[in-house]
């Protein structure tokens, strides 16, 4: 969790590389109720979220609206 993040390099200079390594170890994709709550609640009804982690989109589709 919160490690989705893309990674991606590309290299113009020659002689040099670039080695990329899967990031690991994140703090998580933080808790998303409290803040939809307010967003919805304050009449806003387009959210667009970073996470696409099962736990955000399905705290998204089970708010009113």
């Amino acid at each position: 969790m919160g490690n989705q993040v893309g990674l991606t390099a590309t290299v113009n200079a020659a002689g040099l590389t670039a080695i990329l390594k899967a990031m690991s170890g994140g703090q998580g994709d933080p808790e998303l109720d409290d803040a939809l709550a307010a967003i919805f609640s304050a009449g806003h009804a387009l959210v667009i979220l970073p996470y696409s982690d099962a736990g955000s989109l399905r705290t998204l589709s089970n708010l009113p609206g």
